[in-house]
């Protein structure tokens, strides 16, 4: 049975348990319970059960089985209990095939959304069903709260079984609420408390259904590959600040997947990209730099310099958590200068810096940072050089602990953020200083995690997941972010580290023939684990002569680093260095491109193994060798031409002078030529060194819209000596282009509804032009209907981007006209003077049956006894789609006094007519003449093609009934003077005003009623006689109880009669207004009276059951 978390009392029913015994009643089938369920509470009959205890069948029957659930629990373990079942003749449980089943068990399930790491977005809440009919059931509906509005409503993220909260918790990195804007209700997602806000769309007034819908479709999506498995629940709420919250509660029960590790591609490993507008790196668990000395490294790889011309960070760290006056606790940087920076906070609020040196671009540079605490010194460190030095206080180093915690990519302060544009690779933090010699000697080389004084250090070799693993074992872990909540920071192929030296082409590792020290580094990463893996060669394909070696790292001959032989056989084949190194020594001499290939598995803790990867060696001499200096890519125009000079392709040799060094062509441009001296070089053609420094060397374009272009090359120097392949990539600027359109017209919508328009639908393109600056401009407005940017009307003369398109936000709302096609206008600019020419796109409305509208139902005033027509005038109602003789009313209740006629003929309940017949005058209502002035009759509505109904009730006034002058009669029939009614109406009034008693107020009421009822036709004379009654009976009551108690303290008793005559003697006025108008009869027939059945004296207690009441006979003979 499933149950809501925490739910209590919940009534298991036969239709979640039960036996079938054919010789057996229910109360002979009795179940013994075996086993208890691991938390809450098993009752019977309301008392909590035991192991061994027993139940029948028919306590089943009568609710008496019941479970209340630990609101505690965290669902780790299911709830069960087990048991056993006998009959009378003690015969055991068997299945369906007979086979015996000593034991049974029984589940209680909890309802949650049972969500498991990589199942993407998913609709939250589970109460909602869809019936055989199609329609949409939900459990929890705002309709069926106490809301008649809402003014706002959230939906959000916490976790009740955690110490932490949402936004203390690791999981506001990973958990995301996903929500798409409706025509009527936007969505807002704050990922630091995990909470959606829901508002309305500018203009828009949305219904309790709207904000149902939007809660139906609001997803959870989870974007770690290790998610924490905490239970959430997912809280629904919307209010109007007057009634009673709707709050709805969903459980939310993430489980983790068990993930293969993944080798590194192509052995280097990745970096992270980082696109300069958000992308960034939040490291939750540091919010202090070591307090006493510490070094920071970093490798980063730039386009521009100076990037951006704005100061680009790389690591960061401010001080006033959530605070308005944000201060650095440090920033590593690229200024915008270029130049290499170093920031720190100091006490005083001034801040220290630390500049110095330019970032080579198009390479991987190495930063490093490294402040003594004991001299105050830091030292700025760029390319392995120093290029900056300083000396602080150490007491003014600014140290606060109340700090955002530590971004990778990203500086932020209030006057914006500071986002860094390209690579970033091997951060690592000491908590020592570093002196030069020691950051020379690994900055360029990937570390194993257990380094003496390593506080934290990011390889970013993971390829899949938010997550960034602390490789120090420190736990340090860190999360990407981008923009939004889908959007994180990207991965992309790394050639650092570079002191083993690689191919930035090909990504093949290169070595020097017969080295004993180079290491080779290859290894994986892990959800679970990390880089705590196991690394196997599988295959080992070398020259002749070479062999493959464990790298020892403890060796203590520094000139030889090599460890085991490295086999396929046993297990030689597993790397035994921590940081999954080894050694290729080929032999002296033995140099070429892919001169091996190593192929190789990385195995988790849990046993899962990686796909094979594989990483190519390159070999060259170990002598001197023709290296490039730098290959710095080429900016040309588009058709254009542009020198190929030796600041953007340097070889040097030092032993080889720049004529010997010669370049071959190895692979031609695509879109465009290489040029000596005017001339195209095809592959093999040759120039040297010395060519490109005298501006011999070019590059044509061909004038085609192509962005990139590559031509490869190696350099070979005058020992035969030749370089690996190295690719030259050119980057062409496009000259402004028209927009060029690809529209599909048209698109169907249905009517009243919104359509997405996509990029197909429509779609411009410009390569000069980014798609967030082509925009559509409106020449021609729909007119049945609106265009939408997000949640905002485009006008006349307004537009959108191509990015709009793109990301789903472009939208064309239909105005629920019968229009069937509707039509706008629109050309496309690059905001540089190219536009495509005007564009007509078409719409196509699908028609939609419109519910009929009730345009009014004004009641209808009529005489009494009359009839009268019920005109359009009265009642009509509208529909768009269906003619009047359509609209059909059906008559769900009868007139109660009166007859509702067509065609002169009266109709019974659910007899129906149209709204035709009513335009033409053959409705009517006809009164019964009675003394009714109200009467009404219920109808619905519909059209003939099944649109859902509408209700009504249709009102009637009746006039009262106006009755002849009819002398009045006695009881005998006999006219009276009205005089005398009058004088005994008025005796009436003064008797009731003498007597305070509520108990004649009820008598009187009392007497009228039950007349009425005996008799319906009673007249005013018959009540009268019967309210006299009532009256003198209570002044009788009243007299013989003041007698009874008198009696007892004054022997001479006060004359009640003579006090009554003195008070209405003195009396000048009535105490009350007499009755003057008769109640009206109910027909206008001529009045008859009715004698009355009961005499007065049938009233009164003429026989008194002892002396004292004797004694007030006198009275009560007075009285009467």
């Amino acid at each position: 049975v499933i149950i809501d978390r925490g739910e209590q009392d919940a009534v298991v029913t036969l239709d979640d348990i039960a036996v079938t015994d054919p010789d057996s009643s229910n109360v002979d089938l009795v179940y013994t319970i075996q086993s208890l369920p691991n938390l809450g509470v098993l009752k019977l009959n309301n008392v909590a059960a035991n192991v061994n205890d027993t139940f029948t069948q028919q306590d089943i029957i009568d609710a008496k089985l019941t479970y209340s659930h630990d609101v505690t629990d965290n669902l780790s373990i299911p709830n069960t209990f087990t048991y056993s079942v006998i009959d009378a003749d003690s015969l055991t449980l068997v299945d369906n095939s007979g086979t015996d089943v000593p034991t049974a068990t029984f589940t209680f399930a909890i309802r949650t959304l049972d969500y498991t790491e990589n199942d993407g977005a998913r609709i939250v809440r589970q109460d909602i069903s869809t019936d055989a009919a199609g329609n949409i059931i939900v459990d929890h509906d705002i309709n069926n709260s106490s809301l008649t509005n809402v003014n706002s409503a959230k939906v959000e993220i916490t976790l009740p079984l955690s110490a932490q909260s949402f936004s203390e918790s690791t999981a506001r990195f990973e958990d995301a609420l996903i929500f798409v804007d409706t025509a009527r209700v936007k969505g807002s997602y704050d990922s630091d408390t995990g909470t959606l806000t829901l508002n309305a769309v500018s203009g828009q007034t949305p219904s309790l259904d709207d904000y149902q819908e939007a809660f139906n479709s609001v997803r959870y999506i989870n974007r770690n590959e290790n998610p924490i498995e905490t239970f959430r629940t997912v809280t629904f709420t919307a209010s109007n600040g007057v009634n009673p919250d709707f709050i709805f509660k969903q459980d939310l029960q993430v489980t983790g997947v068990e993930d293969a590790p993944t080798a590194y591609e192509s052995g280097p490993g990745n970096a992270l990209s980082f696109d300069g507008v958000n992308d960034h790196v939040v490291i939750p668990s540091i919010e202090a730099l070591p307090s006493g000395s510490f070094t920071i490294e970093a490798a980063f790889r730039i386009s521009n310099s100076p990037n951006n011309g704005i100061s680009e960070s790389l690591l960061s760290m401010t001080s006033v958590k959530g605070g308005a006056d944000n201060k650095a606790i440090f920033d590593l940087a690229i200024n915008e200068n270029g130049e290499a920076e170093f920031t720190m906070g100091l006490k005083d609020g001034t801040v220290f810096n630390v500049v110095g040196g330019f970032a080579n671009v198009n390479t991987w540079n190495t930063i490093a940072a490294a402040y003594d605490k004991n001299t105050g010194g830091l030292t700025l460190y760029l390319n392995e050089n120093i290029v900056g030095f300083g000396v602080i206080n150490p007491a003014n180093r600014l140290t606060s602990v109340n700090n955002e915690p530590l971004q990778i990519g990203r500086y932020t302060s209030n006057t914006g953020d500071h986002n860094f544009e390209g690579l970033i690779d091997e951060v690592r933090i000491w908590d020592k200083w570093k002196p030069v010699t020691e950051i020379k000697s690994n900055i360029n080389e990937k570390l194993t995690g257990d380094a003496d004084n390593l506080f934290a250090y990011w390889r970013f070799d993971e390829s899949v997941g938010i997550e960034v693993i602390d490789a120090s074992d420190n736990g340090h872990t860190g999360y990407l972010q981008g923009d939004g909540t889908l959007e994180t920071t990207t991965r992309a192929p790394s050639a650092f580290p570079m002191k083993t030296t690689t191919n930035a082409a090909t990504h093949n590792v290169i070595v020097h023939s017969a080295t004993t020290t180079e290491a080779i580094v290859i290894g994986g990463a892990d959800p679970e684990d990390g880089d705590n893996l196991t690394v196997t060669i599988t295959s080992i394909a070398l020259p002749q002569g070479a062999n493959l070696y464990q790298y020892d790292a403890n060796s203590l001959n520094l000139a030889d680093l090599r460890g085991s032989l490295i086999t396929l056989t046993g297990s030689a084949n597993i790397l035994t260095d921590p940081g999954a190194r080894f050694i290729l020594q080929t032999a002296p001499g033995d140099t070429g491109q892919n001169i091996a290939t190593i192929e190789f598995t990385v195995t988790d803790s849990a046993g899962n193994v990686s796909n094979t990867e594989s990483v190519s060696i390159d070999s060259i001499p170990g002598n001197i060798f023709p290296v490039n200096d730098h290959v710095n890519p080429l900016n040309v125009f588009e058709g254009g031409l542009a020198e190929l000079s030796n600041d953007r392709l340097h070889v040097i040799d030092t032993d080889t002078p720049d004529q010997l060094l010669s370049y071959l062509i190895l692979d031609v441009p695509d879109h465009g030529e290489v040029l000596k001296d005017g001339v195209a070089l095809n592959v093999g053609g040759r120039f040297t060194q010395q060519d490109v420094n005298e501006g011999r060397i070019a590059y044509m374009h061909d004038g085609g819209e192509s962005i990139h272009d590559t031509f490869s090359f190696d350099v070979t120097d005058d020992a035969g000596n030749t370089t690996p392949v190295r690719v030259y990539n050119i980057t062409i600027h496009p000259i402004n282009d028209i927009p060029v359109g690809d529209f599909h017209p048209p698109v169907t919508v249905n009517e009243g509804a919104i359509t997405v328009f996509n990029n197909v639908e429509l779609h411009a393109v410009d390569y000069d032009t980014p798609d967030t600056e082509l925009v559509y401009v409106f020449t021609k407005s729909p007119e049945n209907g609106v265009l939408m940017n997000g949640g905002d009307v485009i006008g006349l003369g307004e537009g959108f981007t191509q990015e709009d398109v793109n990301l789903g936000l472009v939208s064309y709302h239909h105005d629920g006209s019968e229009t069937l096609t509707d039509i706008f206008e629109f050309y496309v600019t690059d905001g540089n003077g190219g536009q495509t020419a005007t564009q007509l796109f078409d719409i196509e409305v699908a028609a939609v049956n419109d519910a009929p509208v009730l345009m009014h139902s004004n009641g209808l005033y009529i005489d009494n006894g009359a009839e009268e027509e019920i005109l359009d005038n009265k009642l009509f109602t509208y529909d768009a789609d269906s003619p009047s003789d359509e609209i059909e009313y059906t008559l769900e209740s009868l007139p109660q006094f009166g007859y509702l006629k067509k065609n002169g003929f009266g109709i019974g309940s659910g007899a129906t007519f149209t709204q035709e017949d009513i335009n033409e005058g053959r409705m009517s209502y006809e009164h019964d003449g009675g003394d009714s002035t109200e009467d009404s009759f219920a109808l619905s509505i519909v059209d003939n093609e099944g649109a859902s109904k509408t209700y009504t009730t249709f009102n009637i006034m009746i006039s009262a009934l106006e009755l002849e002058d009819t002398p009045l009669t006695d009881l005998a029939g006999e006219v009276v003077d009205e005089e005398e009614v009058e004088l005994a109406l008025e005796t009436i009034s003064q008797a009731s005003a003498l007597t305070s008693d509520e108990a004649l107020v009820e008598a009187v009421e009392d007497i009228v009623v039950d007349e009425l009822a005996e008799s319906p036709d009673a007249l005013p004379v018959e009540i009268e006689q019967a309210v006299i009654e009532s009256i003198i009976e209570h002044i009788i009551n009243l007299t013989i109880e003041e007698e009874l108690i008198n009696a007892q303290s004054v022997e001479e008793s006060v004359s009640t009669p003579t006090l009554i005559e003195e008070d209405l003697e003195e009396e000048e006025e009535p105490l009350a207004e007499p009755i003057t108008e008769p109640i009206a009869p109910m027909d206008d027939s001529s009045v008859t009276v009715i004698p009355h059945e009961e005499a007065p004296t049938s009233m009164l207690n003429t026989e008194p059951e002892d002396e004292e009441l004797a004694a007030s006979s006198s009275v009560t003979s007075e009285m009467t």
